[in-house]
């Protein structure tokens, strides 16, 4: 058995997933797949030496309301991302599934979009005490998520589809290759901070990139608030706050219909 045609690392859930077979000296078609650790046995028989499986509605089957800290405002969230594959010799693959779909035909590969933020606004509204998350696909080597020109993580991420829990107070947003800045912190992890309670901030000296950073803006609470969430196409969250809110409602009145009595239909 050997594969013809995989899904791409990094795929779109709602496009088709194939997965091609190629004949060897087995009678069928017969694989495993793992997703999200668990197992599925699937089988066909081989049609002019090719098997197909379209893996589309297994894979949607394992997102989930389950969410996993990584570090400190940073998770995977399984409702949006999905990790399956096989270990079997001759048809082994690695892919992960994100929530997504493309409108144009064939297989949504979403490995191109490796290093940016998966969301449909080119800048983010942060309305205090109101959460506020985007998503984002790591690069293929080292990857550091950056608040206000501040790196996060220590170590690079291994995980390829994570979500930001943007905190309050955050100007910019930014995806690098490597650490910007790091904020100095003592055995017991503690911020050092000055006598005056501002952290200290130790710069690698690197820039940071235009085109990989996302502009935070921080408006005021409008008075009548409607805030919401939802899923866009690219698999990561998008938010909005409407300001103002109409109520419609439907009245009904008691009608009556008169008919004068016409006497003399000549004047009438």
């Amino acid at each position: 058995m050997n594969i013809l045609t995989q899904p791409p690392a990094i795929s779109g859930a709602f496009n088709p997933l194939l997965l091609e077979l190629q004949q060897g000296n087995e009678t069928s078609a017969d694989i495993t797949i793992n997703v999200d650790g668990n197992t599925y046995e699937l089988s066909r028989e081989y049609l002019n030496g090719k098997a197909r499986y379209n893996l589309t509605e297994l894979i949607k089957s394992g997102f989930k309301n389950e969410q996993t800290t990584v570090i400190e405002n940073i998770f995977i969230d399984k409702l949006l991302q999905v990790e399956f594959g096989s270990t079997q010799t001759g048809a082994s693959f690695n892919s992960t599934a994100i929530r997504a779909v493309s409108q144009r035909r064939g297989q949504y590969d979403m490995t191109p979009l490796c290093g940016t933020f998966l969301t449909g606004f080119h800048e983010l509204k942060k309305y205090k005490n109101y959460p506020l998350f985007v998503s984002f696909l790591t690069f293929p080597n080292t990857t550091y998520i950056n608040l206000n020109g501040i790196t996060l993580n220590e170590n690079s991420f291994t995980q390829k589809h994570l979500t930001l829990s943007v905190p309050d107070g955050t100007n910019t947003v930014s995806i690098t290759t490597e650490a910007l800045a790091f904020a100095l912190a003592d055995n017991l992890n503690d911020p050092i901070t000055t006598n005056a309670g501002v952290e200290i901030v130790v710069s690698t000296g690197l820039l940071e990139p235009e085109n990989k950073t996302t502009g935070i803006d921080q408006p005021c609470n409008p008075v009548s608030p409607f805030y919401i969430r939802w899923i866009n196409r690219l698999g990561g969250w998008d938010c909005w706050m409407f300001k103002n809110r109409q109520f419609q409602k439907s009245e009904l009145t008691k009608t009556e219909t008169s008919y004068p009595a016409i006497e003399d239909y000549e004047n009438g």
